[in-house]
């Protein structure tokens, strides 16, 4: 791709849709988180993790797949390496959830 910048090659960038959408950009890793209520529990959410791929002109070869995490499943099994980083950000959320939940917690600044 000789006609792509070093930064659009390399480069993470993050769009923030307030309040339930994030969008990483670029050629090396374009993925899109999106987080939607789970009726009216405040305990628990649906987050929607896209991983997007480059396809050819054409026909599509397949459907894209959509895999169900159950409550004891990691995004590592299905993802690898970068399933790790999401199990990770779940457990800040954990932690996140916790602190909001708080005493000591009086609101967002």
């Amino acid at each position: 791709m000789k006609d792509k910048s070093d930064a659009e090659m390399i480069d993470s960038i993050g769009y923030h849709f307030f309040p339930n959408a994030i969008i990483w950009g670029g050629y090396c890793l374009p993925i899109i988180h999106r987080f939607r209520p789970n009726g009216n529990d405040p305990n628990s959410c649906f987050w929607e993790f896209m991983g997007l791929e480059r396809v050819p002109d054409g026909p599509m070869e397949r459907d894209a797949q959509m895999v169900m995490l159950g409550p004891d499943e990691t995004f590592e099994k299905h993802l690898g390496f970068l399933g790790y980083n999401l199990d990770q950000d779940v457990e800040v959320l954990k932690v996140m959830q916790r602190g909001i939940k708080s005493d000591g917690f009086k609101g967002p600044r």
